[in-house]
């Protein structure tokens, strides 16, 4: 029983544990990819910065959702 409880609670907090809700456009999608959560300033060619992407000025009107299918046909 204790260990329903503690699945039960876990998958709550799980779901409730959204840090930030982005929505799915190719402009959140690049504007959040700009976090450099993990940025190291070591060195002047700043390798040990985390990938980044500047343009925030694309906008996606339609998605293919059988895109998201596709991993279920591989082997």
């Amino acid at each position: 029983m204790i260990l329903n409880t503690v699945f039960l609670l876990e998958t709550v907090d799980a779901a409730a544990g959204i840090q930030e809700l982005l929505l799915t456009r190719v402009e959140w999608v690049t504007c959040g990819a700009n976090l450099n959560a993990k940025a190291r300033f070591n060195r002047t060619s700043l390798e040990g910065i985390a990938a980044s992407a500047s343009s925030c000025n694309d906008v996606v009107c339609r998605m293919n959702s059988l895109f998201h299918l596709v991993h279920l046909f591989l082997p």
